[in-house]
């Protein structure tokens, strides 16, 4: 792409012309317009409409779009950098391979390594050349391995304690839970025996007041008796008195009448 441009500002010099100066700025203006909207994702990075672009900008100043070359050389300058500070993923082995056997190596500005995820819960890489080449190379995938394989004797080790906390709360709740059951059920025949005595001695009290009851209805049926045998035999007594009495009466008045008759039979007898 070089020697095309470096040709078509050469015919730009020969012609002299401003209408082919305008011209060839557009030309040069498209062509970086076409370079820095490319998707990096589905094209790959455009190292080399890049590096055409680099020098057309620095032939002419002032062109249209030069600022967001200069921004995706620095970006990918900041990948570089940082994939040569950490070039254990095949994602860095393939960008450190490919820009430093490109001629755009010469032309990239000096950059900071970024530091690069350790695990697999990142949001993005930090630089868009990085991010946009990820998916191709399961980035994410190997820094879950790498991670996995630092971890995974102390989460191993986490999880088997949590396991052992866990099964132990849960025989501890099973345990409290088996207490309380049989606290409750201990209460309840507690409860029932409490009542089942209560109730005993409602029907003991019951029965005693029943006996009671009785009792006092036999005693007062026992002194009616008394009376009523009292009260007859005094009626016998009486009677019998009386009976008595009119017989002395009777008797007297026998003898009082046998006496007035005898006295008259003695007088008719002396008359």
């Amino acid at each position: 792409m070089r020697p095309i441009s470096l040709a078509i500002i050469a015919t730009l010099t020969l012609s002299g012309c401003d209408s082919d100066h305008e011209r060839l700025v557009k030309e040069l203006e498209k062509q970086i317009k076409n370079t820095i909207s490319k998707d990096w994702q589905a094209t790959g990075i455009p190292l080399n409409s890049l590096l055409t672009a680099r020098s057309n900008c620095q032939y002419e100043q002032g062109l249209r779009g030069c600022d967001q070359v200069t921004d995706q050389l620095i970006d990918i300058s900041n990948s570089y950098a940082s994939c040569l500070a950490d070039h254990r993923s095949k994602l860095c082995e393939a960008m450190v391979k490919t820009i430093s056997q490109h001629p755009i190596l010469a032309i990239l500005p000096k950059a900071a390594a970024f530091p690069l995820p350790c695990s697999p819960w990142y949001w993005s890489l930090p630089t868009y050349a990085l991010e946009s080449q990820a998916g191709k190379f399961d980035y994410r995938t190997e820094v879950a391995g790498w991670w996995w394989e630092m971890w995974s004797s102390l989460i191993l080790s986490c999880t088997a304690l949590l396991v052992l906390f866990v099964g132990a709360w849960k025989w501890s709740c099973h345990f409290i839970n088996k207490k309380q059951q049989l606290a409750e059920v201990v209460a309840n025949k507690r409860t029932a025996l409490l009542e089942q005595r209560k109730a005993q001695e409602i029907k003991e009290e019951e029965a005693r007041i029943e006996d009671e009851i009785r009792a006092k209805l036999a005693h007062d049926e026992a002194i009616l008796e008394q009376e009523r045998i009292t009260s007859e035999n005094f009626a016998k007594r009486k009677s019998a008195e009386a009976a008595a009495k009119l017989a002395a009466e009777q008797a007297q008045s026998a003898e009082l009448l046998a006496s007035i008759f005898n006295s008259k039979k003695s007088v008719h007898r002396n008359i």
